[in-house]
């Protein structure tokens, strides 16, 4: 169970176990919460708060492969708990992410040394992360990292035209502008 913490701290310092007065160390229970969910990591608040960076930190921290972070009004129904066909379900308003951290790399630098390198920090990230969105409805299968939606439902689709253009690469060159047509 997470007890405290900033993304940025949290993910560029890492994880203790406790509570703490700094604010922006994050800080966990081992035994925290309630035991229904053991296929990973839960946090809620996640997307309006930024917390992303810290879960998965978290998560490597405690050698955990996934995490769920559900947002504001949002649940996780969690059947057949701890086995082998253990899936969960989203009921709510709004969604949640899972990470999965399966096939994640660490990659850490080193720490800076000499002098007035107390406090520097090394380098930390992390590649290789499965991310998935689910909604009302959505069942998410933690062996297999399967999802499924309820029948009838329809998949959400990216905004169109998109908030930013692709990246460009040596075989997609940027988009070239296209001329406002001029009133006549």
């Amino acid at each position: 169970m997470v007890t405290g913490g900033e993304s940025y701290e949290g993910l560029r310092d890492g994880s203790s176990t406790g509570y703490f007065e700094d604010a922006t160390r994050l800080g966990y229970e081992p035994g925290g919460g309630f035991g229904f969910l053991r296929s990973g990591l839960i946090d809620t608040h996640t997307g309006a708060y930024g917390r992303e960076g810290q879960l998965m930190r978290l998560a490597v921290d405690t050698g955990h492969d996934r995490v769920y972070a559900l947002e504001e009004n949002t649940a996780l129904v969690v059947e057949h708990p701890g086995g082998p066909r253990e899936r969960v379900r989203v009921l709510g308003p709004r969604g949640a992410a899972v990470f999965d951290l399966r096939r994640a790399r660490v990659h850490e630098g080193p720490k800076a040394t000499g002098q007035g390198a107390e406090g520097k920090h090394g380098t930390w990230s992390l590649t290789g992360v499965r991310y998935d969105y689910l909604t009302d409805g959505d069942r998410y299968a933690p062996g297999s990292g399967s999802r499924s939606r309820p029948p009838g439902s329809r998949p959400s689709l990216p905004a169109r035209p998109p908030p930013c253009p692709p990246t460009p690469t040596s075989s997609t060159p940027w988009p070239t502008p296209r001329a406002s047509p001029t009133p006549s």
